[in-house]
């Protein structure tokens, strides 16, 4: 038993009093006796784990709180929400992600988890003036890394901020799954951000290794904010950049470029719209030339 035996008993009886249940009421609701809640409520009996799961589930106990009472009682925590073997489609396979970025009418792209593009909607190709699939489908996939993107010139002029993105994009790429990297004695694959980096944007090279130096492994989260400042010639667009995960079995998240106030959006609307009539351009996936399905190598 972990903590205070007492406490998961409490907490299932307040929560079978917040919905104004019997002993009885629960206890079907549960497949379970009406002797049997009262003993578990009282101290007299301790349930197996199922039986436990199986009055949480009766009582829609929050994942959260479940988790709790049944670290609490001693048993293992509640799996996850949707797990992969009972709810195969709760993540976004690259082709159901490249779909979904493509109804978002912002900037919005996938990446995979080592931090390389692996698609972008049509308005972050036109944002971007890159036509993604004819002029990015020859490159290796260390070129398509954000890092070594931003790098070049085209990119890193119209960044205002561009330091501080350089630091988000230094931290995460100091501190994915795999290892990390280290600027002294980089792997294979940092290496050639690296070397893509320092080809595109020489100038940059000093502030690149202050700030990793400075900047500490990004810790792994399923959803986080940074700030973009994009120049345009109508003016700056204030971007809140939002990173969420759409596959964790494949490494895959998006990345939302949000407008983040009035004139952002008026903008960005004003560029979407000039850029429209010059040639559309597709969301379709990106890898060593082919148009195909990547997944993460985890």
């Amino acid at each position: 038993m972990g903590g205070d035996v007492l406490g998961w008993r409490a907490q299932l009886r307040h929560e079978r009093r917040q919905l104004g249940l019997t002993q009885a009421a629960l206890g079907e609701a549960a497949g379970l006796s009406p002797e049997a809640i009262r003993k578990y409520e009282s101290g007299a009996r301790t349930p197996n784990r199922a039986h436990m799961v199986a009055i949480l589930g009766a009582l829609q106990v929050p994942q959260m709180r479940a988790r709790e009472i049944l670290a609490d009682a001693g048993f293992a925590a509640a799996d996850w929400l949707f797990p992969v073997e009972s709810h195969p489609a709760y993540f976004y396979t690259l082709d159901e992600a490249v779909a979904e970025i493509e109804r978002t009418p912002w900037p919005q792209f996938v990446v995979d988890n080592v931090m390389a593009i692996a698609a972008a909607n049509r308005a972050a190709s036109a944002l971007w003036g890159v036509d993604v699939v004819a002029e990015m489908a020859g490159r290796r996939r260390p070129q398509l890394h954000f890092l070594a993107l931003m790098a070049e010139p085209r990119f890193a002029g119209r960044i205002a901020n561009f330091e501080e993105c350089l630091a988000m994009a230094v931290g995460v790429l100091k501190g994915v799954p795999l290892g990390g990297a280290a600027i002294d004695q980089p792997g294979p694959w940092a290496e050639q951000v690296l070397g893509h980096f320092a080809a595109s944007n020489p100038s940059a090279l000093a502030s690149l290794l202050h700030i990793w130096e400075q900047t500490p492994p990004r810790p792994a989260k399923s959803r986080w904010t940074y700030r973009l400042i994009w120049r345009e010639p109508e003016g700056e667009i204030r971007f809140t950049g939002v990173a969420s995960t759409a596959s964790e079995p494949d490494g895959l998240s998006f990345n939302d470029w949000i407008p983040a106030d009035a004139e952002s959006h008026a903008i960005l609307d004003r560029v979407l719209q000039g850029r429209a009539a010059g040639g559309s351009t597709t969301s379709r996936p990106i890898t060593n030339g082919k148009q195909t399905r990547m997944r993460g190598s985890r």
